[in-house]
């Protein structure tokens, strides 16, 4: 781990990510993958593109836009799930977790 021992991260690197929290309010888990300066979101029905080099915040919407580079991207992200597939465990929190989960602002 260079990086935690002062060293720097590889200028070029792709990150996969994941989200089930949907789940616990009956949405599906979100997928994402960042690869340079693109970061790709995806759910069931959409995407949502962002360039990190100009927009950090993420504030433009650039999928429409940019639609070969959500097609590439999307590609090697679902090539990846094939060999890293999402699992989805339904769960049944009691109400203690319910508690926690609504004092978070998670559910309603």
């Amino acid at each position: 781990m260079p990086y935690l021992e002062g060293g720097l991260l590889p200028a070029e690197r792709t990150i996969f990510f994941e989200t089930h929290l949907p789940v616990l309010t009956g949405g599906a888990p979100i997928i994402g993958m960042r690869k340079g300066d693109w970061k790709l979101i995806m759910w069931p029905s959409q995407a949502a593109l962002f360039d990190m080099a100009r927009d950090p915040g993420e504030r433009v919407n650039l999928a429409r836009e940019r639609e070969p580079i959500v097609e590439m991207i999307g590609q090697e992200l679902l090539s990846y799930l094939d060999i890293q597939p999402m699992t989805t465990v339904q769960i049944e929190p009691d109400e203690a977790q319910v508690e926690k989960l609504r004092a978070l602002g998670y559910i309603r």
